[in-house]
């Protein structure tokens, strides 16, 4: 009798157990779908949120702030891109709306990361890294366009919790007086313009007679003409 009791409660204790491990996959897994959604879950779950982001939009950080909760975002990529006058205003609004909120710039470095990280009682008890901007077009995308797995062991926490650290020391208010938005923001050429002419450099003569510039084309009415055998 004794043993069957013992045996009882030995079911009972691995099942508790299978339904815990069940249960912290469930939340640990890798997602690539109905990101905003497990960002604002997340979010309902802790006291607390910092957001590192190479971008943003203006709608996805208001939404967070509108929990109440504490807010930290960091825009990333300023030295590469800027920041313009319409974002420099969106960001004075919601600083003015909603007090929780905290908005500083990298200033040190570019910084292309994103991570979300939740604290509870100030330690780390969440977070996702991945490929997933702070913005609509990443989080609200569809399925299998962006990514973001979680941070599980404890060395990886602490190690975000340093690289935060690390973050923050290098980073000024966005209505900072070395912060200058402008008009318009950079924008990066995705394609160079192909040429339109033969390059100079196939015409000049290198010094070395036992060399030779061969083209693969010429252009022939602004189109590149492959030569013929």
């Amino acid at each position: 009798m004794h043993l069957l009791k013992n045996t009882i409660f030995i079911k009972i204790d691995m099942l508790y157990f299978n339904h815990k491990i069940s249960q912290r996959r469930a939340t640990m897994s890798i997602s690539v779908k109905n990101l905003n959604q497990l960002i604002m879950n997340t979010i309902q779950q802790n006291d607390e949120i910092t957001i590192i982001s190479g971008f943003f939009s203006v709608d996805i950080i208001e939404n967070i702030a509108k929990t109440g909760k504490p807010t930290t975002f960091y825009y990333g990529m300023y030295l590469k891109n800027g920041l313009s006058l319409a974002y420099y205003n969106a960001f004075k609004r919601l600083k003015s709306l909603y007090p929780n909120l905290t908005i500083l710039i990298p200033v040190a470095y570019h910084v292309h990361t994103k991570c979300y990280i939740f604290k509870t009682n100030g330690i780390i008890t969440q977070a996702f890294v991945g490929s997933a901007n702070c913005s609509s077009s990443a989080l609200n995308t569809t399925p299998n366009s962006e990514l973001l797995m979680p941070v599980a062991t404890l060395s990886d926490k602490n190690f975000l919790q340093q690289y935060t650290l690390e973050i923050f020391k290098n980073s000024v208010p966005f209505n900072d007086p070395s912060i200058f938005p402008v008009n318009k923001s950079k924008k990066l050429p995705v394609v160079a313009k192909r040429s339109k002419t033969t390059p100079k450099s196939w015409h000049a003569y290198s010094g070395n007679p036992f060399s030779a510039i061969i083209p693969l084309y010429y252009m022939k009415k602004n189109k590149p003409i492959v030569h013929e055998k």
